[in-house]
């Protein structure tokens, strides 16, 4: 008795060694790619592209990402993960400086959009993998701790972007965001990381588990809006767009250590979603710069109440062949992305109507049905 005891906890143990070792990855990546990705949409703007041409970036960029997803996975069968994730990080930082030196045209727009699009897919597309891995069952308090390890380093991300971009030269901070990158997976060296070979099978996405992912997507590129939104109707400040999403974070990791483990999302998720809905709603008829910092805070709860549920839904595993549940997934997330961007770009002009319209599908997915998604 004494024996399996001893035998069951080692494993857990060992599994809770791989799991915080993961979370250290997710943190110290997040810092390194939000100090771009966080300000991307306004840096653009800011460069003298118009609104139009940036969606067409963003509808190229998730475009690509459809086929690197793809070909990352597979790449995995050959080269190491943690061999990528360093090409990734070098990537990252290219696009960095690319973005920072390229004239404005839209021949330069696109080859940003592939180049940081190849670096965050296969960044993705490997930090999901590991996920599905390490979070056998789906428990509040595993995809929790997951969440805050990504979501608490845009708080040093918000003040590292504007600080490094005002303070230092351009390959300097290239070389920072390289740094970074490259130091983030030294936690991953002590996970077994194998070349496998098996044969990569692919399986249908439960129905309620599809419509989920398709609805989910408006969210995505509502959070994708919101910078630009709080630059071009509140304040023409990357230090308030930045402290707009330090508080969001507050208020998110506050609400995920204190109460989220503690209550049954699943069951609550349809009047909390209506709620953050109209949280949104209120913020895009707001201006007050001062009282929107207030309207973060219950954004931040909403949100994360929002992605626990999410996060629990992909890491729901239908079958044990974990590579091609992912690449369906990773598919399905950049194709939808990518045409919404196209069909606001082919057809809106205007970033609020964009959010609205995004606002619908999100207070939709408050009526999902969630029974597949276990506890």
């Amino acid at each position: 008795m004494f024996k399996i005891y001893h035998i069951n906890h080692t494993i857990i143990g060992e599994y809770m060694k791989k799991l915080t070792l993961y979370n250290i990855f997710l943190f110290l990546s997040n810092i390194s790619r939000n100090i771009v990705e966080i300000f991307s949409f306004v840096y653009l703007y800011q460069k003298g592209y118009k609104i139009k041409n940036i969606l067409l970036f963003y509808s190229i960029y998730y475009l690509v990402g459809v086929f690197i997803s793809y070909i990352t996975v597979y790449l995995t069968k050959c080269i190491r993960r943690k061999v990528l994730l360093i090409i990734s990080g070098l990537l990252y930082g290219v696009s960095f400086y690319y973005l920072s030196v390229m004239s404005m045209t839209n021949y330069n727009l696109v080859i940003l959009s592939i180049i940081l699009s190849t670096s965050s897919f296969i960044y993705h597309t490997i930090r999901h993998y590991y996920a599905m891995n390490l979070v056998d069952k789906v428990e509040d308090k595993k995809i929790a701790s997951i969440l805050i390890s990504a979501y608490l380093p845009i708080i040093f991300s918000s003040i590292l972007g504007s600080y490094i971009v005002d303070k230092y030269s351009i390959l300097v901070s290239s070389i920072i965001v390289i740094i970074l990158s490259v130091i983030s997976i030294i936690p991953l060296i002590f996970i077994r990381d194998d070349i496998t070979n098996n044969k990569i099978e692919y399986s249908k996405i439960n129905s309620n588990k599809l419509v989920f992912f398709i609805l989910e997507q408006f969210k995505v590129i509502f959070l994708l809006l919101e910078p630009i939104y709080l630059y071009l109707y509140v304040k023409k400040s990357l230090n308030y767009v930045g402290t707009f999403n330090i508080l969001i974070c507050i208020s998110s990791i506050i609400y995920l250590y204190y109460i989220a483990h503690r209550i049954n999302i699943n069951k609550y998720f349809k009047y909390i979603n209506i709620i953050f809905c109209l949280v949104l709603l209120l913020k895009l008829n707001i201006t007050n710069k001062y009282i929107l910092l207030v309207v973060a805070l219950l954004e931040g709860l909403g949100i994360k109440s929002f992605e626990l549920t999410s996060n629990k839904n992909i890491y729901n595993i239908e079958n044990s062949n974990i590579n091609g549940y992912l690449i369906t997934c990773e598919l399905i997330f950049c194709f939808l992305r990518s045409i919404i961007c196209l069909m606001f770009y082919l057809f809106i002009d205007n970033i609020k109507v964009m959010l609205y319209i995004s606002l619908v599908p999100i207070f939709l997915i408050s009526f999902a049905k969630l029974s597949d998604i276990k506890k």
